[in-house]
């Protein structure tokens, strides 16, 4: 879709039939999973419409639609310093069938490995610009100082920096609304794709059964700084990428935003945070707590519904949403869940680790209606003790916006 945008080929207000989700072409039958009608390309790309992808892409000639695919980094190496890497499979267009264009448009007939697909939707992220992947930005001295840097190396303009920001657009509207809701995140907005195909057999075709389910996101949408691929093999139960990926691009974000250093500008964050237009999405927990930096998997759960608000002065009922209960709660763990309720949160235990008889507690209490995007103080109370210590005030409504310490 990027390549008919930035070639003048196709708009997304373009309108594309994707009849009764059925198509026939060249002799084979692309199918939707859910028959949308007549849309425009924008609605096809958000809904993953194979069929109306595939017949936007019949606007291109093979020449270029292989132009394309290549400018994104497919088919060859991305150079990274590490051995042993895979070009990936992407044949050139004298070894095409009358089948293939519609096949690529939708992802088959290529093979490309998790890191050529983080790059192509990062030079999405990027304003259009491919990067060198990095495996170490700097080295530092004993004393601090930087020893050596990698500088960022620009591969190529893939597209224009117009086209990326559509496309972005788009792609945000696909976790808002789309293919993608799993991956939503309460307080800021995510740019990102699913992805579902046929695992290929050992023995030559494809396994009966056997799928891979996949998920590219990058946050916030507007200014991105964080962007996960998360790839699954063959799932158990729901195959799709919005059901088996986007959750754990989910839970790998929140667990970013937990981390005691995140490599995040949380400043930039705090510019960005909006307030939530929909009710939270479930909360992702897990009972375990692992190391800064690593990633949970998280299992979802619902809680039983609050009571109906008394609001604060100034605030109505659909805005106002109550502090939850993180008393028994591992620090990570609880700052997840209240991002999940839309507010930045404040850690004030600075970095001592809490003992596992170490009742949190939260400031305004829990119970308290804010505004989501208020903060939300949240401290160690001692052994025992998970009461909060506000008086249920709370912070100002506007949050600590700004602060180092926000996320």
């Amino acid at each position: 879709v990027a390549g008919l945008l930035a070639r003048g080929k196709a708009s997304l207000s373009d309108s594309v039939d994707t009849e009764d989700g059925r198509w026939r072409v060249e002799g084979r039958t692309i199918n939707d999973v859910h028959p949308v009608g007549k849309v425009t390309l924008e609605e096809a790309l958000r809904v993953s419409s194979n069929v109306g992808v595939a017949k936007a892409a019949q606007a291109l000639d093979h020449a270029a639609q292989y132009e394309i695919l290549r400018d994104f980094g497919f088919g060859v190496p991305t150079g990274v310093s590490l051995p042993g890497e895979a070009s990936g499979l992407l044949r050139r267009p004298r070894d095409w069938s009358r089948q293939s264009a519609a096949s690529l448009a939708m992802g088959y007939e290529i093979n490309v490995t998790p890191l050529q697909m983080a790059m192509a939707y990062g030079a999405l992220a990027n304003g259009g610009m491919l990067l060198e992947p990095r495996i170490v930005r700097e080295v530092d001295d004993a004393q601090g100082g930087a020893a050596a840097r990698t500088e960022r190396r620009v591969v190529r303009q893939v597209i224009p920096d117009s086209v990326a920001r559509e496309v972005s657009r788009v792609l945000a509207g696909a976790v808002e609304d789309g293919t993608g809701t799993r991956a939503r995140l309460a307080t800021f907005a995510v740019a990102g794709k699913t992805g579902t195909s046929r695992a290929y057999g050992t023995g030559g075709g494809y396994e009966e059964g056997g799928y891979y389910a996949s998920f590219v996101g990058y946050f916030p949408a507007d200014d991105p700084q964080l962007l996960v691929f998360v790839k699954v093999d063959r799932p158990r139960g729901e195959y799709y990428g919005g059901a088996a990926a986007a959750p754990v691009t989910r839970a790998t974000m929140e667990a970013v935003l937990a981390a005691r250093h995140p490599p995040i500008d949380r400043v930039a964050l705090a510019r960005l945070t909006r307030p939530a237009a929909t009710p939270p999405v479930p909360v992702l927990e897990s009972p375990d707590e692992i190391g800064s930096g690593g990633v949970t998997l998280a299992r979802s759960t619902s809680e039983a519904p609050a009571p109906s608000p008394t609001p604060a002065s100034g605030l109505t009922a659909d805005e106002a949403a109550p502090v939850p209960e993180v008393g028994g709660l591992a620090p990570r763990t609880a700052i997840r869940r209240l991002h999940a309720h839309g507010f930045r949160v404040r850690w004030e235990g600075g970095d001592a680790c809490c003992s596992p008889a170490t009742r949190l507690v939260t400031t305004p209490e829990p119970g308290t209606f804010l505004v989501p995007g208020d903060t939300v103080l949240l401290r160690p109370g001692g052994d025992g003790d998970s009461r909060g210590s506000g008086s249920g005030s709370g912070p100002d409504p506007g949050g600590v916006s700004g602060e180092a310490g926000d996320e």
